[in-house]
């Protein structure tokens, strides 16, 4: 099951989703995550920081990202409404 966590940019502070995993029981961070965002302009470097929304299953993320509402990026979000591949 795909799983979601945010990262904020230091200089804009706009919020982008991650999309990964979950790791075995027990581990610590608790799930992986993509090498970058699912708008693919951020990645893991020192111009982001993780917010404490992580491991969210795709209802926690929407939840998530209707309470940051503008400061989410907008390519990030619609990938949560998207229609899903079949």
């Amino acid at each position: 099951m795909t799983i979601y966590s945010f990262k904020k940019r230091v200089d804009t502070g706009e919020h982008h989703i991650f999309e990964g995993e979950m790791r075995p029981p027990g581990s610590k961070p608790a799930c992986n995550a993509a090498p970058t965002s699912i708008c693919k302009k951020v990645g893991h470097d020192d111009t982001t920081v993780w917010v404490d929304l992580n491991c969210l299953s795709e209802q926690q993320a929407r939840l998530a990202g209707a309470v940051l509402g503008r400061k989410l990026c907008g390519t990030c979000v619609s990938h949560l409404y998207a229609t899903p591949a079949k």
